[in-house]
């Protein structure tokens, strides 16, 4: 049961945060091997076998397709390759004055207080000394000039999550030895949900002026929201059809297009190579006939078009395609490509709509 229930939370993790695991493994070895007979030892391999197959099982709808994709097509943008000065930190939350700072101050007192470390102890040293052996090879490695990976991303939470463990440890044996609200779970419970309710959404954070003012924002009226009812209108099949389009940097989340290039390199699957396919639309708009771009759009399977008209300041109309790529090591940088109107006759696309702003164009599909 036990190997169950850990399993399903296990998989849940991984499908959030897989990266957790290059650092848990370690770990968790070193709490295997630790100062006991070999019986206990094989007993808590089996333990470990029973329990990754549970993780695997649950894990198996993203995890599977995700590596067999990697496997067949390579990839490219695993991670965003942006340097914060603040990565080179380590993570040492005592230094400030918090609640933070505090639970870290308890978890390390708990190493000096008790003559026996506990396992909980050992597998958190054991899982901070993962993070921090990470932290420093991948600085290591960003001295030499290569882009390092995920700098400080184990410390985000799973940093936090180990710094505490001794502390929630040592808390929850206080409460159960000296305290009656011990033997009454219900009262716990209670207690608790006391405790935390002001941190739900309907708690103090919907009261916050920044929270509000974001919600005000959201609730406006979004500029491209005539554009998703075109499309919705004007092409019905929509979402079998494999779009190109200027701009609109939230239209997916509107409706469900299925884009050849997304705005962004890490809107884009890694196995998408959007660097590729980046450096082809700009091969294409330099074409010098519709009939060529049409073979070109043909090849690579992109049947509609969203087009924005924009005026150059001489203007001549163009249909601007915005990406934001990588720049390492700071930020992105901006990418605009240009198609001239001549580049799409309507011997080659259909004119499903236009407007004062937009020309929606389509290509006959495989089925049609």
């Amino acid at each position: 049961r036990d190997a169950l229930v850990l399993g399903i939370t296990g998989g849940l993790i991984c499908l959030l945060y897989y990266f957790w695991f290059a650092l848990l493994i370690p770990a968790m070895i070193i709490v295997m091997i630790h100062r006991d007979s070999l019986r206990v030892v094989a007993h808590r391999v089996g333990f470990l076998v029973l329990l990754t197959v549970c993780v695997a099982a649950v894990a198996a709808p993203f995890a599977v397709p995700y590596l067999a994709s990697l496997i067949t097509f390579g990839q490219e943008n695993f991670q965003a390759t942006y340097f914060f000065g603040t990565d080179i930190h380590l993570y040492a939350p005592w230094v400030g004055l918090s609640i933070a700072g505090l639970v870290s101050l308890g978890s390390i007192a708990t190493y000096v207080t008790r003559k026996v470390w506990t396992p909980a102890q050992i597998g958190s040293l054991a899982l901070i000394t993962s993070i921090v052996i990470w932290h420093v090879v991948q600085l290591v490695i960003l001295a030499s000039g290569e882009k390092s990976v995920m700098l400080s991303k184990p410390f985000l939470f799973l940093g936090s999550i180990a710094l505490f463990l001794p502390a929630a440890e040592w808390v929850s044996e206080r409460i159960s030895t000296s305290h009656p609200i011990a033997s009454h779970p219900r009262r716990a419970l209670i207690a608790a949900i006391i405790i935390l309710a002001p941190l739900l959404p309907n708690g103090f954070f919907l009261n916050d002026a920044r929270v509000q003012a974001q919600l005000e924002q959201n609730l406006l009226p979004k500029t491209s929201g005539f554009v998703i009812e075109n499309i919705k209108t004007y092409i019905p099949d929509y979402a079998d059809r494999l779009w190109l389009t200027s701009g609109l940097q939230d239209i997916n989340g509107m409706i469900p297009l299925t884009q050849y290039l997304a705005w962004n390199p890490h809107f884009s699957h890694p196995a998408a190579h959007w660097g590729s396919r980046l450096e082809n639309l700009k091969r294409i708009s330099s074409l010098s006939s519709a009939g060529e771009v049409a073979a070109a759009f043909d090849a690579v399977g992109v049947n509609a078009l969203l087009l924005y008209k924009a005026i150059d300041d001489t203007g001549n109309r163009y249909y601007p395609f915005f990406y934001e790529a990588d720049a390492w090591p700071n930020g992105t940088t901006s990418e605009e490509i240009r198609f001239s109107p001549a580049l799409f006759s309507t011997e080659e696309w259909e004119i499903a709509h236009q407007d004062n702003e937009w020309m929606f164009l389509t290509r006959a599909t495989s089925g049609e």
